[in-house]
């Protein structure tokens, strides 16, 4: 049989009943897109589903013009009968391949394992409960889209006052286990900045001279740091690049976005940071997030986006902190369907509650 280049051969999931000789030229097996072995003059395929009478598990594909030779499964039985060589030959083949399998089982399993251990690790990185503080109450949520992930939020107590608190939400450039290390490294940076006592503004500053002059990689990250007071509706904040947070105010109904949006972290160490204030009202609510929530797809490759977040928040009085963070997390999951994550998913929900 005669194939042109870019011929398939035989397809994943078609009928075994028979195998090839390749006489002339190279083929492609493919699975899933991805090639798993090229074969030229002297190479069998499709053994392996002809002697198990199963279907195709892998595609094969002409990469040239290629010549091969065809056999059935009764001439299959009577070449073994009769040809001892051919036997043995086909049984080497089908070995070969099979320590092959078990060779890439092996190191999937292995880096499963690790992957296991890591998303331990940086799960470990990620608070545990929100804490308590005077006057608030906090709601949060982290959903990477991989085994691990670039998001990170921090809720950090000054060591000599814990009237005061630095909320601190950031998203890595990247996805993955480089993201994963490159987040674990900055918050440990930002949160050992947070606890010098400085304002949000000069924690970013501090934070970023270090992570630019240590950063070997192309990989930068994106951080909102807020101080909160107990009992007071006093908020001082700084914005790297992150997504701006809103604000629901109870009085109106109506939300706006913290603006402020000062330089990435990682970028140039000369970057400087504006601080802001607000004044928060009892009943009122802050939405920290990353772009896992405003970037999630659908099927139709649509995004989520700011304004259909604004409406969700604006469209009912809440009654607490934890039912608006359910009710954003349902919704991006309603709007996404069975699409898989694009990005990491990172939620804090923060609400001023003098009772």
């Amino acid at each position: 049989m005669t194939f042109a280049a870019g011929d398939v051969i035989f397809d994943a999931g078609d009928a075994g009943g028979e195998m090839f000789v390749v006489l002339e030229g190279e083929v492609l097996i493919t699975l899933q897109g991805a090639e798993i072995d090229r074969l030229s003059a002297g190479d069998f395929l499709g053994e392996m589903a002809l002697v198990e009478e199963r279907p195709r598990s892998a595609r094969a594909l002409a990469e040239t013009e290629s010549k091969l030779l065809r056999i059935d499964r009764e001439q299959f039985r009577a070449l073994v009968r009769e040809s001892p060589d051919f036997a043995l030959q086909v049984m080497s083949t089908m070995s070969g391949r099979l320590r092959r399998f078990i060779d890439e089982e092996v190191r999937r399993q292995r880096l499963e394992e690790e992957l296991r251990i890591g998303r331990e690790i940086q799960l470990s990185l990620i608070p545990d409960a929100c804490p308590s503080l005077a006057g608030w109450v906090f709601a949060a949520a982290y959903q990477p889209a991989r085994e691990v992930g670039g998001d990170f939020y921090d809720f950090v107590f000054l060591p000599d006052d814990r009237r005061e608190m630095q909320l601190v939400i950031a998203d890595v450039t990247g996805k993955g286990v480089p993201a994963a290390l490159f987040m674990a490294s900055c918050r440990t940076t930002i949160r050992a900045e947070s606890i010098r006592g400085d304002g949000p503004a000069e924690t970013l500053r501090q934070a970023n001279c270090v992570i630019a002059l240590d950063t070997h990689y192309p990989l930068f990250i994106t951080a909102f740091c807020a101080r909160i007071r107990a009992d007071c509706g006093m908020i001082s904040f700084a914005n790297g690049g992150h997504e701006r947070p809103l604000w629901l105010k109870a009085s109106t109904g109506a939300s706006e976005a913290l603006m402020s949006h000062d330089p990435l972290l990682g970028f140039t160490e000369h970057a400087t940071y504006e601080e802001h204030g607000i004044e928060v009202e009892d009943g009122d609510y802050l939405i920290f997030f990353t772009d896992g929530v405003t970037e999630a797809r659908n099927a139709d490759g649509g995004f989520y986006g700011d304004e259909r977040l604004q409406r969700l928040v604006e469209s009912r009085s809440w009654d607490s902190a934890d039912h608006l963070l359910a009710a954003i997390l349902a919704s991006v999951a309603d709007f996404s369907g069975e699409s898989p994550p694009a990005d990491d998913l990172t939620l804090v929900v923060a609400r001023r509650s003098s009772t």
